[in-house]
């Protein structure tokens, strides 16, 4: 099993990338008059781990709800008629099918060969209580309304939230400048259109380090996260949101945002679920409009997008979302891990709610490490910071002597080098002024910073910093309440 590092926030990560590869399924074509065939449409969807199933596999359809296609056509470069959009479902009893709704939905292939069609299709999922037998969600709300306008286009809204909203089968697919192929038969390679995250364990330690009861439940807000979107099915993206030369790989549509206050926050009431099994868990996830972690304005952690709180016994916990990138032998790519995109999950393994300041640090933390590898097990890489008492000793004797810091102590960001605190820090020794060079930041993530008599820190501050068991937010010493 992989080790896991403790910080104020300990936790693994595993990005999945749930890219659903397409199959074709045999079926018998219907000939119709003029030389037309219905399409036939077939596609495959995923669970929660990388694998190919088919969609409507272990009675997975009805969870799909009504597919709603998108259909244009082109004849010798100009377009052939209006857009008209169709409605499909899962095929009863036949797996990886879809079956138009009613005839009024059907699409038919033209007899003109040289036709050449663009597919978009995004399903409709209901809302769902198939998660949790034990905790079932009293009225649970659909995420995802699409609705059907008279030029042939659908519009459509997602709200975003936990798995009785349905998102786990939110998906969508774009074919492109197809031809009629000779089977008649139009494969889809169906993908997640939004981000996942699961929280699988939370641990609550007091000031002294010393672990509680265990965590059942807590509430998770990222408040800065917008609730809900509206998109419109002629609208499509690639998956890493470049410009393409045509619509081929646009195979996720369009999220339009309202950053309204009101608009804002997506909260998560979690709890600690368990199998029949003993000490199997299942997993509780929450669904999220993809995003950046540190796209905030000001640069202050609590602006960014990766910014969440947990509310528990009372009390309210925060952090912000960070990583670094590994590759597939689970070494530092050298490029941060800055965004969760469409169809990707994080996982938190182990989340530690820590009391403090004094005994393991204060109110903010970052999650360490990142990786795009399957779950397995893999080396730990920390983050640039101070994690220790050796740590801590080496810094403060590079800053004494005014040597170079070393580099696994700062982050380069943007020509600034920030020293973060993942540890309390005894420089008990000093008795004097020790002044930090203007190019380096010292984050202090709400840990304390223990000096000796008449000693004092002359330096640039980012967030909340204790000196003495003595607040400072950004520099600026806090009254004590």
């Amino acid at each position: 099993m992989m080790k896991n590092m403790t910080i104020q926030i300990r936790w693994m990560m595993g990005m999945l990338v749930l890219l659903l590869a397409g199959c074709d399924k045999e079926s018998d074509d219907m000939v119709l008059p003029v030389g037309r065939r219905e399409i036939v449409v077939s596609g495959v969807g995923t669970g929660f781990v990388q694998k190919r199933d088919a969609i409507g596999q272990n009675e997975t359809g009805p969870k799909f709800g009504e597919f709603y296609f998108l259909k244009t056509m082109v004849l010798n470069n100009q377009p052939l008629g209006k857009p008209r959009w169709g409605c499909y479902k899962v095929t009863d009893g036949v797996t990886g099918e879809l079956t138009a709704k009613d005839k009024a939905s059907a699409f038919y292939w033209e007899e003109d060969e040289t036709v050449k069609y663009t597919f978009h299709a995004l399903s409709n999922p209901p809302a769902a209580n198939y998660a949790d037998d034990k905790y079932p969600v009293e009225n649970p709300v659909a995420g995802v309304h699409i609705d059907t306008l008279s030029d042939g286009t659908a519009q459509g809204r997602v709200m975003f939230g936990d798995y009785s909203k349905g998102l786990e089968y939110f998906v969508g697919h774009t074919v492109s400048d197809k031809v009629r192929p000779g089977d008649f038969k139009l494969s889809m390679a169906f993908k997640r259109q939004v981000s996942k995250l699961v929280f699988c364990k939370f641990i609550h330690k007091n000031k002294n380090g010393e672990t509680q009861e265990p965590v059942e439940s807590c509430k998770i807000i990222f408040p800065n996260l917008p609730k809900q979107a509206t998109f419109n099915m002629a609208e499509f993206h690639q998956f890493d949101n470049t410009v393409a030369t045509s619509t081929r790989d646009f195979h996720y549509v369009t999220f339009h945002y309202d950053t309204d206050e009101d608009n804002l926050g997506i909260e998560f009431e979690w709890r600690q679920r368990y199998t029949d099994e003993p000490n199997q868990r299942l997993y509780h996830a929450l669904y999220v409009p993809p995003f950046k972690f540190w796209e905030g304005e000001d640069g202050r952690p609590e602006s960014q997008l990766g910014f969440f709180i947990v509310m528990y016994d009372n009390k309210s916990y925060t952090g912000n979302i960070y990583g670094i990138n590994l590759d597939n032998n689970g070494k530092p790519t050298g490029k941060d891990a800055t965004q969760v995109q469409a169809g990707e999950m994080c996982r938190f393994d182990e989340i530690i709610l820590q009391d403090g300041p004094v005994a393991g640090g204060g109110d903010g933390s970052i999650i360490i490490p990142w990786s795009t590898k399957e779950e397995e097990d893999m080396p730990q890489h920390r983050y640039s910071g101070v994690y220790s008492a050796d740590d801590a000793m080496r810094l403060y004797e590079a800053l004494k002597n005014g040597t170079d810091v070393p580099q696994q102590f700062y982050e380069d960001r943007d020509g600034e080098k920030v020293i973060r605190l993942f540890a309390n820090v005894d420089w008990s020794q000093l008795t004097g002024e020790l002044w930090i060079s203007e190019e380096y930041i010292l984050a202090g993530q709400g840990y304390n910073i223990t000096l000796g008599e008449g000693g004092s820190l002359t330096c640039r501050q980012e967030g909340k910093l204790y000196i003495n068991k003595e607040l400072y937010v950004d520099g600026v010493k806090q009254e004590q309440g």
